[in-house]
């Protein structure tokens, strides 16, 4: 569980600073934050779009990693 959770924070750490920077960029291009509503809406859609194509892990059997006797 803290492996999952590492990786969820490592990669949504550097996103989250380089969001703050461009939407920063954003606004001073246009005065406005009407595009990084539209950027951030559409990022969210397609979330939900991959999400709901991934599917649940294969279950295996309690002694599937175990040898096997041969013979």
């Amino acid at each position: 569980m803290g492996t999952v959770y590492g990786a969820v924070f490592g990669i949504s750490s550097p996103g989250m600073g380089i969001g703050t920077y461009l939407g920063g960029v954003f606004f001073d291009r246009s005065d406005t934050y009407t595009g990084l509503y539209l950027v951030s809406f559409l990022l969210g859609v397609s979330a939900i779009i991959l999400g709901t194509g991934l599917r649940p892990p294969l279950r295996r059997a309690v002694g599937a990693w175990a040898p096997q006797p041969s013979g």
